[in-house]
């Protein structure tokens, strides 16, 4: 195994699991397989023996420390053409809701079941580390007081400290660990703009994992500037004249590449139930900050775009019974297309998730006030006037186009008495698209 191999071998974490060793250093589980009653299955390239006693760190979302679980050996499996190596670690289901008990209260521990929650689904998917987690939860006491409505806590989600990629990166977290799990040497993604942050997280992942990129972007009617994806390495290629849509795009290079010899994963914008699946575990994340301030909010109130972000909140909501509602206040699409898109990301998720669970289009609510802001001179300076009004009194900036847009999708719902004050509200903030 090459240097670049074992360095995304290194990069691919599941919650980021680690085996721990009395005379050396932990390393990370490259894939958890599978998790059940008293029991985990991890592959693993390092070598072990039957009765071999090891230490399992789990890393739970919204806790600084991790989980020290005891684990033995069970059962190894020799790496064959179809499957790598891989071993079961059987553990005492008892020890590890002891060790729960120790730093959260019953009711909060059923969240983090390892044989039945839904912490252990998605366990068994891959996933690499690239966020820096738990992101900040912010309570904004002089922008609430100013609006005279409800208490207005921001979920600090531009803070997610990768390549400056906001809501981005937990998504890409699992995206470009299914790319490892199928061995691609190529990240190839369809997105507005070789700016964006989808385009900037995938490039920083994969220039951090030894990866090839491309950028596919629709025309351009003026000179492109360079951006941090052009320093970060990545092949930026403008759609043509007469060019399929961009999903169809994608699959076009995906196969164009693969007949070169390279093994290209295509990322298509958007409707991505992996990406959506980063915001089922912040969700879990957030509900432990939640329960440490003690707070119930009524209503989440995030951005919906490509509807990844969105989906994955409403299906946390649905299965972890939160407290709070999920309000999309839409950037650029109208409300029935937005709850639409959610349901059918959501309901993908559920199938790969084997997730019992239908979402109604409408169950999806979605505010498409300034959707269309770009034709009318009404919404862009009220957008503008609350990315200014965040500013001045919390110190934090919004952008024009998500968290701003969505910014002043709330302050109008307070300023009409729909949001009043006595309520709670999130504020999840997505970070900058640019």
């Amino acid at each position: 195994m090459g240097p670049e191999e074992e360095r995304r071998l290194e990069s691919r974490r599941n919650l980021n699991l680690q085996i721990e060793y009395p005379d050396r250093q932990g390393y990370p589980i490259d894939s958890t397989e599978s998790v059940s009653a008293g029991g985990i299955f991890i592959r693993s390239a390092q070598h072990h023996q039957l009765g071999e006693e090891l230490t399992l760190a789990i890393s739970l979302p919204g806790f600084p420390d991790s989980l020290q679980v005891r684990g033995v050996v069970s059962r190894i499996r020799e790496a064959t053409s179809e499957s790598p190596r891989g071993v079961a670690l059987q553990f005492a289901e008892e020890e590890y809701v002891k060790r729960l008990a120790e730093i959260m209260s019953p009711a909060e521990s059923r969240d983090f079941n390892l044989a039945t929650g839904p912490y252990a689904v998605l366990a068994a998917l891959p996933r690499i580390r690239l966020a820096t987690t738990p992101t900040p939860l912010h309570r904004a006491e002089r922008l609430s007081k100013v609006l005279g409505g409800p208490d207005i806590w921001l979920k600090r989600d531009d803070l997610s400290g990768f390549a400056l990629g906001g809501n981005e990166v937990r998504k890409m977290e699992f995206i470009v660990a299914e790319a490892l799990q199928n061995g691609a040497d190529t990240l190839v993604v369809s997105t507005s703009s070789p700016s964006s942050s989808r385009a900037r997280v995938m490039s920083s992942a994969a220039a951090r994992l030894g990866l090839e990129s491309v950028i596919l972007t629709p025309p351009r009617t003026t000179p492109r500037t360079s951006s941090y994806c052009d320093l970060l390495g990545a092949q930026v290629h403008e759609a043509m004249a007469g060019d399929p849509p961009a999903g169809a795009r994608v699959e076009l290079w995906v196969e164009r590449l693969r007949a070169e010899g390279r093994n290209p994963y295509g990322i298509g914008e958007g409707q991505n139930w992996l990406g959506a699946c980063g915001y089922l575990l912040a969700s879990i994340e957030l509900l432990v900050q939640l329960r440490r301030q003690q707070l119930s909010p009524e209503v989440l109130v995030t951005p919906v775009g490509c509807a990844e972000t969105m989906s994955g909140l409403v299906l946390a909501q649905r299965w972890l019974d939160c407290s709070y509602d999920i309000l999309g206040v839409s950037i650029d699409q109208n409300e029935q297309w937005c709850a639409e898109r959610v349901t059918t990301v959501a309901s993908e998720v559920c199938s790969q998730l084997n997730i019992d669970d239908t979402i109604p289009v409408d169950d999806i609510w979605v505010f498409d006030a300034y959707a269309d802001r770009k034709r009318h001179a009404v919404t862009a300076p009220k957008v503008a006037d609350a990315v200014a009004l965040v500013a001045r009194h919390e110190g934090i900036f919004l952008d024009l186009e998500d968290s701003g847009v969505a910014m002043a999708g709330l302050i109008e719902l307070i300023q009409r008495g729909e949001l009043t004050k006595g309520q709670t509200v999130l504020f999840l903030h997505t970070g900058s698209p640019a």
